[in-house]
């Protein structure tokens, strides 16, 4: 008997040995960790103190280090509602500095340029809206001029996120794993690892990628259920930057027929 339970078990223990380093050599998978970018919300009123105008000033500054990303474009900002009810009609945008409230115009989309040669060097000044609610947010906007209504360009995109990236990335509400790992990598902006929503106005239907002869749909899975939301591929460098992403939308009156 022991003449025939030596070598079996020998051979047991090599297979088991064998195994255990093969699955030693695959690689692990990295987690996917899909977060959001939390939003620079903006809120007005007797008690509020607004949103300090560094962070507007830190993303001119990613701008300025990215800007072969959208080279055509100008670094604006655009206030967004945060509510369905929440309208622009109305809404006043001024930076409050330490001698005189600055007024600053807003377009019909909530986008404005942000006034930086009245301002200076006032580290103190603060972006205050008119309305005592926290309703809106304000987010980078990078748009290469010239383009159609429907279409965005991929390196904007990347812009705009290496702009909101600066400045929210300290933001408490972005979870620890994530800014960790951006941290570490540089910039949340061009890895696989981390996921960045960007949102329209619009529910879309699909998105077309266009790169010369190229074309493909980006993957459902990355418009998001309120389909309002999707995930461009950033960083997929199989993408260059003036590659066209074309966004169909729901037409208008089926949209409203369905409310």
């Amino acid at each position: 008997m022991r003449k025939h339970f030596l070598p079996s078990a020998w051979a047991l223990l090599s297979l088991l040995t064998f195994s255990e380093l093969a699955a030693a050599k695959q690689p692990a998978k990295p987690p996917v960790e899909e977060i959001e970018v939390p939003d620079v919300i903006v809120t007005a009123g007797e008690q509020s103190e607004g949103i300090s105008y560094q962070a507007i000033v830190r993303g001119i500054e990613a701008f300025s280090r990215y800007k072969r990303l959208a080279p055509g474009a100008t670094p604006k900002f655009v206030v967004q509602p945060r509510q369905p009810n929440a309208s622009l009609k109305g809404l006043n945008l001024i930076v409050a500095t330490a001698s005189r409230d600055i007024d600053v115009p807003l377009d019909k989309n909530g986008v404005f340029a942000a006034p930086q040669n009245e301002v200076g060097e006032n580290s103190e000044a603060r972006i205050i809206l008119n309305r005592p609610d926290e309703a809106y947010a304000i987010k980078p906007f990078v748009r290469t001029p010239g383009l159609p209504p429907n279409i965005r360009r991929l390196g904007d995109f990347r812009a705009q996120c290496e702009m909101r990236w600066a400045m929210e990335r300290d933001n408490e509400s972005v979870p620890l794993s994530a800014r960790l790992l951006a941290g570490a990598l540089g910039s949340a902006c061009h890895n696989s690892m981390i996921k960045i929503i960007f949102r329209e106005p619009r529910p879309i239907v699909e998105i077309w990628l266009m790169s010369g002869q190229r074309r493909e749909a980006l993957p459902q899975e990355r418009i998001r259920a309120d389909r309002v939301s999707f995930i461009p591929p950033l960083e997929d460098d199989s993408w260059p930057n003036d590659t066209l992403i074309e966004l169909k939308f729901v037409a208008t009156d089926t949209v409203s027929n369905s409310k």
